[in-house]
């Protein structure tokens, strides 16, 4: 059961959900029960109900993607790691899909491409300036990414009851 409130605040803090993106080593494994990606899903709509994804947005100046029958906004799916199995449950926001200048599959076109660098960043070494290089992964040359998009990590090893996950947010970073 989820709270009949809204959340306040989200700690948005890349470096430290990289670091644990890191340590996880790509070697989280969902035990592969049948559910999962329900299970999953029931989390993403909670964090939606609850404003996770508004106050996402709002950090960066962007406005929640809430609908529109035309527009997908969200994507969840699982997909294979290092030496691992996970869910990614990706969001964008209004002003990050504008960059895209798409039809509003965007999230569905770069699934394959977020999962290799989720996975370039699994092997990465820890270190100084880690954040930096999570955004370097993001914006190499020949990223699909849009110059001022930004991919946001929030990593949980149980993102749904013993089902490890990571949401991807990504946002249009103003400059300012």
């Amino acid at each position: 059961m989820i709270p009949l409130h809204k959340l306040k605040t989200v700690k948005i803090d890349p470096a430290a959900e990289v670091r644990k993106i890191v340590a996880s080593g790509g070697r989280d494994r969902a035990p592969g029960a049948s559910g999962e990606l329900s299970q999953v899903y029931t989390v993403y709509r909670n964090l939606k109900t609850l404003g996770f994804f508004r106050l996402i947005a709002e950090a960066y100046g962007n406005r929640e993607c809430t609908g529109g029958s035309s527009q997908r906004i969200n994507d969840l799916f699982s997909a294979e790691t290092v030496d691992g199995h996970i869910y990614f449950v990706t969001e964008i926001t209004h002003e990050a899909l504008e960059a895209f200048l798409d039809d509003g599959l965007v999230l569905y076109k770069l699934r394959s491409w977020l999962t290799d660098c989720f996975r370039k960043a699994c092997v990465m070494p820890p270190g100084e300036d880690i954040a930096a290089r999570w955004d370097g992964i993001f914006h190499a040359p020949g990223t699909p990414l849009p110059k001022g998009v930004k991919v946001l990590p929030f990593y949980n090893k149980a993102l749904a009851p013993g089902v490890p996950g990571v949401i991807l947010a990504l946002v249009f970073e103003k400059q300012v």
